[in-house]
């Protein structure tokens, strides 16, 4: 998926947007999962089309939108995830926010995970991504209960 996320990018020029859009959006979403062999969550190509096409922004952001169906992430892959957290990309960090709220991931990801997602809602410049971070917390349910409190006092 990865080098044909990167064949796509080397034609983007020649591609209809819509093709482009869906290329750079799959390793993001639940497309994903479906994979024989799974990719490793990597926020390059994202971040690259950011950096790189910013007239496809927009319409990377539509198509991962929360509700849309979110990649499942391994324990190898919260690394990544938690990169994301810091991305000057904004659809970087809403994705972030959203796939790290797994509670499937475990109590050692957990308290790694739970204070950043509280510092995200408290500090993140988008609204969306603070309000996604406190979903995100919520999923985790009682192991979030201090980053939740302090988020909504």
């Amino acid at each position: 998926m990865k080098a044909a996320t990167a064949n796509v990018l080397d034609k983007i020029d020649r591609l209809l947007r819509e093709v482009v859009v869906s290329a750079v959006a799959a390793p993001y979403t639940s497309f994903r999962n479906q994979a024989v062999a799974v990719p490793r969550l990597d926020y390059r190509p994202l971040r690259d089309v950011n950096e790189r096409w910013p007239a496809y922004v927009p319409a990377l952001a539509e198509e991962l939108k929360p509700g849309r169906g979110y990649c499942d992430i391994t324990i190898d892959e919260v690394d990544e995830a938690i990169r994301g957290l810091a991305s000057p990309h904004v659809v970087i960090r809403r994705h972030a926010v959203c796939i790290l709220g797994e509670r499937r991931l475990g109590a050692t990801v957990a308290r790694r995970v739970l204070p950043l997602l509280g510092q995200t809602v408290s500090q993140d410049p988008d609204a969306i991504v603070r309000r996604l971070a406190l979903l995100s917390l919520l999923w985790w349910r009682k192991d979030s209960q201090r980053w939740t409190q302090t988020a909504m006092a």
